[in-house]
This record gives C-alpha cells, structure tokens and sequence, in this order.
C-alpha cells in the first residue's frame, strides 16, 4: 500500500511539473523546471544522470530486483522533454542523445511488461524513435523485440536490416543476430496471405534472412539453417 501511494504521488508530482515547463515561454526557465523535476522526483542530479552509461541508468531502476516501470515511464518523458527544449536552444546534439535516452527508457519498460502493456506504450516508442537519431545494436535489438511483440512484423524486419548496418557479427550482438534469423525462418513457415497481411513479402523476409547469414560467413561464421544447432 506504501508503494503504490508513493507512485500516485510522484505522479501527481510529475504532471505538476509538466505543466509548468509547458506553460513558460522562456526554453531557459522550462530547462531548469524539467532539470529540478528530474532532481525532485528521482533524487539524482540531471548531470549525474546524464553521464550514467544506459546499463548503469535501467541498473539505477531497479528496486527489489524489479524494474521500476513507472519511475522509467516518467524519465522518459522527462528525457523527451528536455530534448524539445534543448532543440528550441539551439542544442542539437543533446537534444538527440535526450532523445536516445527517451528511447531507450521505453524500450526498457517495454521488454518489462506484458504484450498489453508494450502495446500500451507503442505510440511513445515511436515517437522517440523518429526523434533519437543514429542508434547501437542494443538499440535496434530493444525495437526489434518490441515490434514482434506488438505485434508490428514489418518495422520488426526493418530493426533487422538496420541491424546489419551497425552491428558486428564477431561481437556481443550475436545472440541478437540468431535470434532475429530464428524469427525470420520462423516467418518463412507462414503462408504467403498471412505475410501479406502483416505488410512483409516473402521475398523481404528471404532477403533479409540471406544478408544476415551471408553477413556471419564473411565473418568467418555459420549461422545454422532451421533445426540446426540451437533451436529457434
């Protein structure tokens, strides 16, 4: 009962503070209004906030070994925020890793809840997603798990061939890269109407599946075809 009267409060505190950054027309003071809500709210300093590596931020919101959903709900927001108005400052760049940051957060509560809720919070996902500039293999495995859970299958494949812009085949996004070619031999095994229907031909999903393995080969790796090695 403690808990959840806590939450109701910092949420209430929350909608007090947006309401006061949108309301002042000077970008400077609703900077400093978001920056003092940050403070208020979560107890860190934004400049220590904003120097923490993503990892060390979501490690930041866990209690009890639970994510804290509603904390990294009103963070991202908060991060959105900020981004709009750095941008009004002329501050592109911050505003862009503000943005980053947004989108990360979400994809965090995201990967936390039930397909309801990730549903729930699509439209935020999105939004900070078109805003948040270049992003990291993390980045586009958090959209790519999101988007097979909404369900969105296209955007899902979308996050895969981004995936093969930016990500290393040797490295730690590996297990994202058998992952994502399970998904997409999973596909495969769908009929051509059900494909279709969800805005992904047959003939993408190939390709897509073709790049990812061509792409492990060149690196000196194999990845197994459906039924071999690890199962999907």
């Amino acid at each position: 009962m403690y808990q959840r009267d806590y939450v109701v409060r910092m949420i209430e505190q929350f909608g007090v503070f947006l309401r006061r950054a949108a309301g002042q027309e000077d970008p400077e003071h609703s900077l400093r209004t978001v920056q003092e809500a940050g403070e208020l709210l979560f107890g860190f300093s934004g400049p220590f906030l904003h120097s923490l590596t993503d990892d060390s931020l979501l490690a930041l919101l866990r209690v009890g070994g639970e994510f804290d959903v509603e904390r990294a709900l009103m963070l991202a927001d908060l991060s959105a925020l900020e981004a709009d108005v750095l941008e009004e400052l002329g501050r592109r760049e911050a505003a862009g890793e503000r943005r980053r940051r947004a989108l990360v957060l979400a994809l965090a509560v995201s990967a936390a809840a039930t397909d309801d809720a990730a549903a729930e919070i699509d439209e935020r996902i999105r939004a900070f997603w078109s805003q948040a500039g270049p992003l990291a293999t993390q980045q586009w495995a958090g959209l790519f798990r999101h988007f097979v859970s909404v369900p969105d299958f296209a955007q899902a494949e979308h996050a895969v061939f981004e995936l093969l812009k930016v990500g290393d085949p040797t490295g730690t996004d590996r297990a994202f890269r058998e992952e994502a070619a399970c998904w997409l031999a999973g596909l495969l095994e769908r009929s051509d109407e059900e494909l279709a229907a969800a805005g992904i031909p047959r003939a993408r999903v190939e390709d897509s599946l073709g790049q990812l393995r061509r792409s492990d080969e060149r690196a000196g790796h194999r990845m197994g075809e459906p039924g071999e090695g690890e199962a999907c």
